[in-house]
């Protein structure tokens, strides 16, 4: 059974996107790394709706109910990440202090330094209990990594 974001087109400018209607969140979202159901409605973002922005702009979009979102329902998600919340991962990344001031500072996995990489990596073995292999697009530390930053910038 396919899956529905409910899209207001409100509340996205028409430089990006304008939907009137309800859309399969397949068209939105790769089918890679879609598992499961998932109903989001959004109800904000910043900037406003109408808010002239240049290509490459980053629009944060706000859902209802996030507490229920999984976290591979994100393009590129770590496969360990499979059938785990958002709220539960983000957690524990609140709960870390260390990793919390990482994920608040850098926004990519590749401008962590190595201090940070060892920190990070250590969180996703032994908090997240998930394998970090850079050969394996689907358990590479962007994997992991990138993910796991979208996710707290939504929770926050």
């Amino acid at each position: 059974m396919p899956s529905f974001l409910e899209l207001n087109k409100n509340l996205f400018s028409d430089v990006q996107y304008t939907y009137s209607r309800s859309v399969p969140i397949k068209d939105i979202i790769k089918d890679d790394f879609v598992f499961q159901p998932v109903t989001l409605r959004a109800v904000e973002q910043n900037p406003k709706a109408g808010t002239l922005v240049s290509p490459g702009t980053k629009i944060i979009v706000y859902f209802e109910d996030v507490d229920l979102m999984p976290m591979d329902i994100y393009e590129g998600a770590h496969v360990g990440y499979a059938g785990k919340s958002a709220k539960e991962i983000v957690d524990k990344v609140k709960s870390n202090d260390a990793v919390k001031k990482i994920i608040e500072k850098t926004e990519k996995s590749v401008d962590l330094t190595p201090e940070e990489q060892v920190i990070m990596g250590a969180f996703f073995a032994e908090n997240l209990g998930l394998e970090i292999n850079d050969n394996d697009p689907t358990k590479s530390k962007k994997a992991a990594y990138d993910v796991i930053v979208a996710a707290y910038d939504v929770m926050k």
